[in-house]
């Protein structure tokens, strides 16, 4: 999996995409929003400058963030909900006819109930050329605007969504609810006159690298699809830490979006496509592995507990170990920054082994994917706990002190170091195997590797 703008498989349109639509709900009562209306300049915050966040808390920030590219997304005149002041600023590039926009919209009001002022939402039209109703429901939103403000403009927003009909009579009956002249309204649905903003829109989210929609950027950093609310909020939280950190020396909170991006990106740069063969970085003594003890191959896996890719593997290396006698492997900690879990599991993983060998520690790895979700403190300590030569107290002094931070450092750099973003990645010796592959595929590859 990729925590990036463009993925592999991922719930948005105009990219590989889940099926299912998103269920219609009644129309919201239109009401004001504290925050909706645009300030036409934000006062200085009188406030006193929030306490900078402690190291272990920059730290865990850190990695998150780390490795993901930042861009300046100009908010220019954008319609707002939320406060000026607020510390998270989510631009998002939505098209009304997209279903999984639709999903979104429900993720976002329960970030939006979760953080309340501390989050901030600005809109980007991406209507895709193949939805053809898109169009006219762009414009409706943008002639409420006109009409009314970013208040009309959400009020809009929220009741094409909730109806999801895209029919000119059912916009029409939204403007008709809303208070709109309806004589402009028609108008507006049937002429040009908001579409340079909406192609502008458009054009901005290209030269960002939006493909699909929904994508979003979170004070700057890319995330795309209707993801589930838990990867807003890991991303969120290690934003709001960042932010801490710039409100304690001194930055205006009315500034803060504009100092986080100041640097930022202005146009996607495509990375450059990784070798597919390179040189296997050496296996750390800390790495766990198993199979043959002097391999004639080793296959390095590069692995994220809280990855359901990774997870389909479990079977498949029972099955190498068992065809391949001559075969070694191991497995490097490899957590992606939207798990929260998946680091966490890797860090008592590290301990596992530290305590009960190799193992133990394919014990645990097996019993960590077996055992469902959420994969939270409670259920991994529980899983390890329950491994033969673990012992639980010393599982929670090793986190207290971050005791096994440079060995899952060390593995970090190894993946740099031969081009692995994603999980699984698969070294068959110097051979590298990006996603999951199905065991022939695999077996292939290994015989050949034995043959070189």
């Amino acid at each position: 999996m990729r925590a990036s703008l463009l993925l592999v498989a991922l719930a948005a349109c105009g990219g590989a995409s889940a099926s299912g639509p998103a269920a219609p709900g009644p129309a919201p009562t239109p009401r004001p929003s504290p925050g909706t209306e645009r300030a036409t300049g934000p006062a200085p915050s009188d406030a006193a400058a929030p306490p900078a966040p402690s190291a272990e808390a920059l730290e865990a920030a850190h990695e998150v963030l780390e490795g993901q590219p930042v861009y300046r997304v100009p908010l220019g005149r954008a319609p707002v909900r939320g406060p000026a002041t607020a510390p998270i600023t989510i631009v998002a590039f939505s098209d009304f006819e997209c279903r999984f926009c639709a999903r979104a919209v429900t993720v976002l009001e329960a970030v939006r109930a979760r953080y309340g002022d501390q989050l901030r939402f600005a809109f980007r039209h991406l209507p895709l050329a193949y939805h053809r109703r898109a169009r006219a429901a762009h414009r409706a939103a943008e002639e409420a605007r006109a009409q009314g403000g970013d208040e009309a403009f959400w009020a809009m927003h929220d009741r094409i969504f909730a109806f999801r009909d895209l029919s000119e009579e059912r916009l029409v009956a939204h403007a008709r609810a809303l208070g709109l002249d309806e004589g402009r309204f028609r108008a507006a649905l049937r002429d040009t006159r908001h579409d340079p903003r909406i192609d502008a829109d458009r054009d901005l989210g290209d030269r960002l690298g939006v493909r699909g929609t929904p994508g979003f950027f979170i004070n700057g950093r890319p995330l795309s699809g209707a993801k589930p609310p838990a990867v807003f909020a890991a991303l969120i939280d290690a934003l709001l830490v960042e932010g801490r950190e710039r409100l304690a020396s001194g930055t205006p909170p009315e500034a803060l979006y504009d100092a986080v991006t100041a640097d930022g990106l202005t146009e996607y740069e495509r990375p450059p496509e990784p070798p597919s063969r390179v040189e296997p970085p050496a296996v750390p003594a800390h790495a766990p592995r198993r199979g043959a003890a002097d391999p004639e191959l080793v296959v390095q896996i590069f692995s994220d507990f809280e990855c359901p890719y990774c997870e389909r593997l479990v079977p498949l290396l029972g099955r190498i170990e068992s065809d391949f006698p001559t075969v070694q492997i191991v497995w490097r900690h490899f957590p992606l920054g939207q798990h929260p879990g998946g680091r966490l599991a890797s860090v008592v993983g590290a301990e596992v082994r530290a305590q009960a060998g190799d193992r133990g520690f394919w014990r645990y790895h097996d019993a960590v994917f077996a055992a469902g979700r959420p994969l939270d403190r409670e259920r991994i300590l529980r899983v390890a706990a329950a491994v033969p030569g673990v012992d639980r107290a010393e599982l929670t002094s090793a986190l207290g002190a971050r005791r096994h931070a440079l060995e899952l450092a060390s593995d970090r750099e190894a993946a740099r170091q031969v081009g692995v973003r994603s999980t699984p990645t698969i070294l068959v010796g110097g051979r590298v195997v990006r996603g999951f592959r199905d065991y022939l595929t695999l077996e292939e590859l290994i015989d050949e590797e034995l043959a070189r």
